[in-house]
């Protein structure tokens, strides 16, 4: 292994001799950056700043405006996901009714009048019947308007289409079930077919049989 020569300068000039202090390692001589500053770009964080200082008024024009320059497709595809937001919504709203109304049950029903508290009574009664009055305004506030524009009828005309689609497919399913019953019903007409077409066979070939040794009989 090769060594310095102990005459180089580094080693004779007092102000060049190591004082004891290793040098920084190329890690640590990197500049620092802050968190997120390799992925957060400018144009971000004017995004972001325009975000913040519209109003709710202005949010909801740019949305718009979003959504007129989308093509049918993008429009179609995007009030179907908007639908079914808000029919989970109300979906999520109808179950945390019942379950706000069984516990208020339980409430008023397990307990003694005297350890009951007013206030918690009439809370866990409000409950229930203002997550009906949720789900009811996002059915015919939210939902309902997605669904016309989608071509989803309601109220008389639906009820109508429901009962006229739910008998079409009353009709086709028993349509099917007649046509594989059919289908069975001649596979084992068929099979029954074969069956007695080989026991006649059978028979011929016995009877063709008893002639044949009737014959040889008669011969000897």
């Amino acid at each position: 292994m090769t060594r310095r020569n102990p005459r180089n300068e580094r080693y004779t000039n007092e102000n060049m001799a190591p004082k004891g202090q290793t040098r920084k390692s190329a890690a640590a001589a990197k500049p620092k950056r802050d968190a997120g500053s390799t992925t957060m770009t400018a144009a971000d964080k004017s995004k972001q700043d325009k975000e913040k200082k519209l109003s709710r008024k202005e949010r909801k024009e740019e949305s718009q405006e979003a959504f007129r320059a989308m093509g049918p497709r993008a429009r179609e595809k995007y009030l179907e996901d908007e639908y079914v937001r808000w029919n989970t919504w109300r979906k999520r709203t109808v179950m945390i009714a019942f379950i706000a109304l069984f516990i208020a049950m339980i409430y008023q029903y397990s307990l003694p009048p005297a350890a009951q508290n007013l206030a918690i009574n009439v809370v866990l009664w409000i409950l229930p019947f203002a997550a009906i009055g949720v789900g009811i305004w996002i059915s015919f506030a939210r939902q309902r308007p997605l669904g016309r524009l989608l071509g989803i009828e309601y109220g008389k005309k639906g009820r109508e289409l429901q009962r006229k689609t739910h008998k079409e497919r009353q009709e086709s399913i028993k349509k099917a079930m007649e046509e594989d019953e059919a289908r069975v019903k001649a596979r084992v007409q068929e099979k029954n077919d074969r069956d007695a077409e080989r026991q006649m066979r059978k028979l011929r070939a016995r009877v063709a049989a008893e002639q044949e040794k009737e014959q040889k009989q008669q011969q000897k």
